[in-house]
């Protein structure tokens, strides 16, 4: 009689650590699952830091080329009135 209840507890106990390893198996999965999204994320966020710093380079680099543009305009404004002031007057 002493061996029928012993055997019981080591059967639920093994029931028991079963169960819990099959839980842990399941909080793994989760875990991997979770790592995956947030290295997915990590990437996605890098991607718009770099998107947001090429942008800002374009703009840069656009703000660069209007700003010599209108220096050519401008030269060619005072080049256009010194010729009008040197020029003799009809």
């Amino acid at each position: 009689m002493t061996k029928g209840p012993s055997c019981l507890r080591n059967l639920i106990e093994a029931l028991e650590v079963a169960k819990l390893e099959k839980e842990a198996a399941k909080l793994k999965a989760m875990n991997s699952d979770l790592e995956q999204m947030v290295a997915k994320l990590e990437e996605a966020v890098k991607l718009e830091e770099t998107t947001s710093e090429l942008k800002a380079m374009k703009s840069e680099e656009n703000v660069a080329k209007l700003e010599s543009k209108l220096q050519v305009k401008e030269e060619k404004m005072v080049e256009d009135g010194e010729k009008c002031a040197a020029a003799p007057a009809p």
